[in-house]
């Protein structure tokens, strides 16, 4: 009679569910932030601010429309907060009252901070010990391609550009009169009319929107604008390169062979391993499920014939005589396995087990 024990390759591993992976991963990252605090930072973020600006002029417009005009913009919300906790993760500086702003807690941040770390080691633990998992990513790798983000750096270069000028324009840059003459030619004292205060003139100024009183014509309103603008572009071509990059096959070829040098990467297998490492949440994700595919479809035919065997145990326990008990428990013992996974697994009581454990 064959032994009924599965071992990592004859078991099919579920991505998602109770049994899944992913929640095993998810499990343990909540374990490892008890007691955990997050280090926030007194200074603000400007994009985050500009997120927080966003949510806030999208909500007041939503709640101002007639209740049949009002749209759902809850998804939109939730982007702007995956948004937020993926670049705050990146940069691993965040502002209380920002993050607040934005219903993001501090667990929130440490959860998946945890769950990021969880991701990264499974993955390239699974590459260390299972050669099948890079063969399957390279046979997937074929007919993929490296992303084009020429047109994302530029909307980014742009976007930093009218920030910096934003920053600029905000700052009241008032000429210095020059010192005024106190007599007339004949000696008199001259009389001047009133003068603007400095706030007068830099209230002017600022409800003009024409802040810089140089010979600049780029106004305060005009970066305004263009900002809005450029951050509508910049948020349709980053969904459109993430969806194009979450395909697999880009996503493995990316990984095999981004041509980018890596600083003490000294090997290929050490950059296929560093940049999993700097891979966001999602496409994370998309490498666990296809490293779960790669794996059941590899070992198809033993998962099968394993589940075959697990099937047959589930006959009745009086069936096995004590020669087969005692087979099942020390091959349970062998493998090796512990006396109460040998009773999961069998469906023996604990007092069989023990009276075969030693036999």
């Amino acid at each position: 009679m064959q032994a009924t024990f599965q071992n990592q390759q004859h078991k099919h591993i579920f991505f998602s569910g109770p049994k899944g992976i992913k929640t095993e991963l998810e499990d343990n990252a909540m374990l490892k932030i008890k007691n955990e605090k997050f280090l926030f930072s007194e200074e603000k973020d400007d994009y985050i601010g500009q997120l927080i600006l966003d949510q806030n002029r999208l909500t007041e417009w939503n709640f101002n429309q007639e209740p049949d005009k009002q749209r759902n913009v809850s998804k939109i919300i939730n982007n702007n907060r995956a948004d937020a906790i993926s670049y705050i993760l990146k940069h691993h500086s965040a502002n209380e009252n920002q993050i607040r702003a934005l219903d993001i807690s501090e667990t929130d941040l440490l959860f998946e901070q945890a769950f990021l770390d969880e991701l990264v080691n499974y993955l390239i633990s699974q590459l260390n010990e299972n050669r099948v998992f890079k063969i399957g990513c390279v046979w997937t790798a074929k007919g993929g391609h490296l992303v084009n983000y020429s047109i994302l750096n530029r909307i980014s270069d742009d976007l930093e550009y009218y920030y910096r000028k934003e920053k600029e324009l905000s700052v009241p840059k008032l000429k210095k009169n020059a010192p005024r003459e106190m007599y007339n030619m004949a000696g008199e004292v001259i009389e001047y009319g009133l003068e603007e205060s400095p706030e007068e003139k830099r209230l002017k100024a600022m409800k003009s929107g024409n802040i810089n009183l140089s010979d600049e014509t780029l106004t305060l309103y005009d970066c305004i604008d263009k900002i809005r603008e450029l951050r509508n572009q910049y948020r349709a071509e980053i969904y459109k390169t993430s969806a194009e990059k979450s395909i697999p096959m880009n996503l493995c070829y990316f990984l095999l062979y981004d041509p980018m040098p890596i600083k003490d990467c000294r090997t290929k297998d050490e950059a296929f391993r560093y940049r999993i490492s700097k891979l966001r949440k999602s496409n994370l994700l998309i490498l666990l499920q296809l490293f779960c595919n790669i794996h059941n479809q590899t070992y198809k035919t033993e998962i099968d014939n394993a589940q075959k065997i697990m099937n047959n145990m589930k006959r009745s326990i009086k069936e096995y005589s004590a020669e087969e008990k005692r087979f099942l428990v020390q091959a349970g013992k062998s493998y090796p396995l512990k006396q109460k996974e040998v009773i999961a697994q069998t469906g023996f009581g604990r007092t069989i087990v023990q009276k075969y454990w030693q036999s």
